[in-house]
């Protein structure tokens, strides 16, 4: 349950950051506290303004230590905040997340993702950029540390595991019909953003 680092804290608003959206990133959770540290505090380490970040995180009954590790990083953190309870699933952890969403764009972090540090930064501008598009992501970099992992990651990302998919697909900007992890405009998440 030790967290790696600290969060920084965040300064008062400078004139030129008001001026950016908030951004709610929605983290659904069920005993991710062997990751859990490390996903935060990359979550923690945006190049996108931290005052302009709301950390949402939506546990799912967790038994491991997960739970009390967030509780222990919301004292820290006053831009994060935790949901949830017992048998909640990962869609429902996503509306109870996105109905609690205060900002413009909702970004979906897994609790054992970690983020490249820019991001939420490269979402955002693409989404101001161009006002067509929904949801915007990123590469997924399969990380295996044990046999078990590296042997999925391998399969998940060769022509025999997935066949040529987007995820064998080259870092190239291009359209794709899902993201696994995306930054989404909460206008166009449907019902459950009203």
């Amino acid at each position: 349950m030790q967290t790696r680092g600290s969060f920084k804290t965040c300064p008062q608003l400078p004139g030129s950051n008001r001026d950016l959206p908030l951004v709610s990133v929605v983290m659904p959770i069920k005993n991710e506290v062997k990751y859990l540290s490390k996903s935060l505090m990359q979550l923690n380490a945006q190049s996108y303004p931290c005052e302009r970040l709301e950390i949402l995180i939506v546990d799912g009954g967790s038994t491991d230590g997960s739970l009390e590790l967030v509780q222990k990083l919301t004292v820290q953190n006053p831009h994060m905040r935790l949901f949830g309870g017992g048998n909640v699933n990962c869609p429902l952890a996503m509306n109870i997340g996105i109905e609690q969403a205060r900002g413009e764009f909702v970004a979906k972090v897994d609790g054992h993702g970690y983020v490249n540090e820019d991001f939420i930064h490269v979402a955002v501008e693409y989404l101001l950029a161009h006002e067509a598009l929904a949801c915007v992501g990123g590469q997924i970099i399969p990380v295996g540390e044990s046999t078990i992992e590296r042997s999925n990651k391998y399969a998940r990302f060769s022509r025999f595991g997935v066949g040529l998919g987007i995820y064998t697909a080259d870092a190239s900007v291009h359209e794709v019909d899902s993201v696994q992890c995306g930054v989404y405009r909460k206008t166009d998440l449907g019902t459950a953003a009203k």
